[in-house]
């Protein structure tokens, strides 16, 4: 009835707003990155990723009472700012330096490997998300509409990698291929 359509352009225009930020991040960070150097990117961009999932714990937490446009609006600007944040340096970086750090002899093996890698682990994320937010949340009447422990889980998971790349990861800005 009228309820289902009002529901489905509700939801329909609410992800015009995702996909638009992934437009915009991905934009951003393919004309940044030779400006910018592909450290300071993925650093700036991991730190951003980080605060949006804690942003997105937030939002679906019991624990914090959250009213009107805030309550209705920051899961999806959280989203966006996500999206954007990723977009900007965590999505292309890795392959910009994927096709940059190995030596020419063995480049192709070692992307194809860790192309293998990034898939593996999105499957694992995609596959184990609604298990985990529902084993993890801080919702003990009601998991399922609070997967907050799970946004927060993976902005631990960020904080590690921030930390690992910001002492591991060199700048291969400006640096010959060979």
């Amino acid at each position: 009835g009228e309820l289902d359509t009002d529901s489905a352009v509700r939801e329909i225009c609410l992800s015009a707003p995702v996909a638009t930020s992934q437009l915009i991040g991905g934009s951003l960070g393919m004309v940044v990155i030779d400006r910018a150097g592909r450290r300071s990117l993925v650093l700036v961009s991991l730190a951003g990723v980080v605060l949006a999932l804690c942003s997105l714990g937030a939002a679906f937490s019991p624990m914090v009472q959250l009213q009107g446009a805030v309550a209705a609006w920051l899961p999806v600007v959280s989203m966006v700012c996500y999206l954007i944040c990723f977009g900007l340096g965590m999505g292309p970086v890795p392959w910009t330096l994927n096709a940059e750090i190995y030596p020419f002899e063995c480049r192709a093996l070692c992307v194809s490997a860790a192309t293998m890698c990034n898939w593996v682990a999105n499957v694992l994320v995609a596959a184990t998300f609604l298990d985990l937010s529902r084993a993890l949340s801080t919702s003990e009447t009601c998991p399922y509409a609070h997967p907050d422990g799970a946004f927060w889980m993976y902005a631990c998971v960020g904080v590690v990698g921030w930390l690992v790349l910001a002492f591991g990861l060199p700048e291969t800005k400006g640096k010959s291929i060979q």
